[in-house]
Formats: C-alpha cells, structure tokens, sequence
C-alpha cells in the first residue's frame, strides 16, 4: 500500500475545475469569438476604398468627394465641429445691453433706415428717444420688448444693415447654421418649450442659413448652466471640410511638390511627400502639407482671452497664412491690408496656387468685409471674425461667399503673393 501525504486545506488558494460536454465548449467558444469577429468585417466593409467615394469621419451621411487638379487628387469631407464648453458663460452678464450701432449717420438717417425696415413709427420714435450720438453716429439701445417684438422680415433686414459693421458683433458673426428648420438646427437637444418659442420668435433667415443674433434673450430662460452652455454649443457649431491628398505608392513627387511648396517651402514639402510615398502612399492629411501657422490652428480654437489687445480675425488668419511669426498688425486692421496688399501682393484673375488671398469686398470703396486663403479645388482657409467661438477651418469658398452675399452685394477679389526666389 502506498502511503500520500494529506494536502493542507488552504482557504487562500483554491482550484475550480468546470467539465463540459464536447458541443457546450464550442457554444462557449462562439460566443466570446463571434463578436468581434462581426465588428472586425464591418469595419472592413465600411472603409473607403483608395481612389473612389466613400463614407469617412465627419459629418453622419457625409460622403467623401475626391477632385483633381494640379494639386494632385485630394479627398474633401464634410464635418461639424463645436467650441468647447469652456468657451460660454451660462448667464448673461447684469450691465449687458444690447446696442445697435450706425457709423456714420446722424439720426434723420437711421430713422429713415428703421421706417425701410419695417419698423413701426412709433417703436422708431422710442428708440430714437433713447439713443445717443458718438463720434461720427448714432448708437440705439433696443428695450428686450422691442426686440423680442420684431417679426422675421424686418428684423432680417435690419440686422443685415447692422452687419456691415464690425462694431455690431452679435449681427455681423451670430450664431448661425445651413439649415431648413429649427429642429435641424437643434440636433436633438431638448429644450423647454417656452425657450423653443423664444428662438423662433428671434432666429431669422441669412441666405440658407438660420442665424441669432439676441442670446443673451435666451439664456435667462434655461434653468440650469449645463443645459444652457449645451445649447449654446450646438447653435455655435461649424460646418467644415477634411481634406487629405490622395499619394499612391508610384506618385511622382515632382508633380506635386510645386503646388505645396509655395513661399519658398520646398525643403518642407517635398522630404514628407517623398516619405510617404516611399511607405506605399495612402491619404495624407492636409495638416502635412501647410504652413506651421495653418497646421498647428487647423479645426482648433483660439485661446481664451489673450491680454495683448490683437484681434484674431479674417484677416490676422489670411495674412499670416504663410509666416513663421504671425505678424499683429492684421489684426482688424483695413490699413494693414491694404499696405500688405500693394507692397507684396498682385491681382490675379482666379485662384490656382496654394496660398492666394480671396478678398470679399462692399460698395463702390471697395470695403473688405471678410478675407481667407484659398488651399485648393473649392476650399479656403478661413476664420470667421474675432470671436474665440469660431474656428480656424477649412470651408467651401461658395458657402463663404453665400453667407456674406445674403447680407449685401459684395465682389470678390482674388491676390497673390508676389514670388519671392526659391531656395
């Protein structure tokens, strides 16, 4: 007989044995497998093929658009992006008052304007009884009745008079977005219903898009801070494009290298495009390729309240498209342009190099009322006006163009860069 030692009973340290049958293990075995073998094939399936349409991140339904030209093939995509909560007060501030501004009439014209607008004689009267006169015009402050009391047509032209002047932010840049409706624009955020009655008694129309102008009318309805920084996120939300150049693993660098390397960037260019092609090519993003200035604020907003006193607007974003050291005399700045513009600068007919400036423009004067960089096919560089609520971004040209066309007839002028030598 064999003698065995009696294993010690040890609570800490056990051995779980399960039996099952032959069809049980394979059951078991399905079910932890399948499951990601199922999300694996459709991620498969739902990725684009190199060289034709295809769904990428973006916009939901945004289908991929890829246009040649002597950029080479780049790959467009529609996408949204929203500032960050950080960036909105939940509140409106006690002293706040909204003030209509009219530069350069006296007050006989500003009644004229607001009688065209619609306005009724007797809201005219008590508004002008309230306003004062500053250094070259009258500056109005609407009571929230009168405001609120605006019907749709004559609060669209008016507010699209006050938008020709930048001291009227909140009608120049409102908030606004391409839709049909204010439950489009909404996006599925839930709001109480006497707030819905108020935004569609405020919002109106600026060409396709809905715009609002009277926050600070909305926000004491909203109960909590959460909810009313979530509105005010969505409402401010950007429709932009993604774009990436289209390498296959036998590209020609040469054909490409001239387009990007403008300004004297070859040295730039041409080492990541020959890189990527030498890794079998793919779709490179755009960020790649542009300037330091451009790339590091592409999609991204501008940092809270920087107490240097420059404003980042359109033109401090054109004009320092292709420095090194952005330069702050832009900054809503129509001299600076227009020296940048005769110094270094030549009139073409059309943009068709990277880097060209598009000037919007107004009346006989030819005022510039918005300026961006056109990168390639229909797309710009652009930002719209000083707000940190608005992105640097890339965006079709023709929607820029719609937006400011619906506030007044504007021409658009197109600038180069005269060539410096390369290296």
């Amino acid at each position: 007989m064999t003698d065995r030692q009696a294993t010690p009973k040890d609570s800490t340290a056990r051995t779980i044995r399960l039996d099952f049958s032959r069809p049980a293990f394979w059951v078991m075995l399905a079910l932890l497998v399948l499951p990601g073998a199922v999300a694996l094939v459709l991620q498969i399936l739902n990725r684009p093929a190199h060289g034709g349409n295809g769904v990428l991140p973006g916009k939901p339904g945004g289908t991929s658009e890829y246009v040649s030209g002597p950029w080479g093939t780049v790959v467009l995509t529609p996408a949204t992006i929203e500032p960050p909560q950080s960036f909105f007060a939940y509140r409106v501030d006690p002293g706040y008052r909204m003030q209509w501004c009219f530069r350069g009439l006296d007050a006989q014209q500003v009644e004229q304007k607001l009688t065209d607008c619609g306005l009724a004689r007797d809201v005219v009267a008590g508004l002008l009884k309230g306003s004062s006169e500053v250094a070259g015009g009258i500056v109005l402050l609407p009571p929230d009745d009168v405001i609120i009391g605006l019907d749709i047509e004559p609060r669209t032209r008016l507010y699209a008079i006050l938008a020709l002047d930048p001291v009227n932010p909140a009608h120049m840049y409102p908030f606004s977005y391409r839709c049909n409706n204010l439950d489009e624009w909404l996006g599925g955020v839930e709001v109480a219903d006497a707030v819905r009655k108020r935004l569609e008694r405020l919002i109106y129309r600026r060409g396709p898009r809905l715009c609002l102008s009277d926050m600070h009318l909305v926000l004491p309805m909203i109960d909590y801070p959460l909810d009313a920084i979530r509105l005010q996120r969505t409402m401010r939300r950007e429709e932009v494009i993604t774009m990436q150049l289209a390498v296959a693993k036998d590209t020609d660098v040469q054909t490409l290298v001239p387009y990007w390397s403008g300004n004297r960037r070859r040295d730039q260019v041409e080492p990541i495009l020959e890189s990527f092609v030498g890794a079998g090519g793919g779709l490179l993003d755009i960020t790649y390729l542009m300037p330091p200035f451009a790339s590091s604020r592409l999609n991204r907003f501008p940092t809270l309240a920087p107490v240097d006193g420059v404003t980042r607007d359109c033109h401090w974003t054109s004009f320092n498209f292709m420095n090194d050291v952005p330069d702050d005399r832009f900054g809503a700045s129509s001299s600076a342009v227009r020296e940048m513009i005769l110094q270094s600068h030549e009139r073409v007919g059309l943009p068709s190099e990277f880097g060209d400036i598009v000037l919007l423009m107004h009346g006989d004067e030819g005022v510039v009322i918005h300026s961006c960089v056109y990168v390639a096919a229909d797309i710009v560089f652009t930002k719209d006006g000083p707000s940190n609520g608005t992105a640097f971004a890339l965006k079709r040209l023709s929607n820029v163009l719609e937006f400011y066309k619906a506030i007044a007839p504007v021409h658009i002028e197109y600038f180069r860069r005269r060539h410096e030598p390369s290296n």
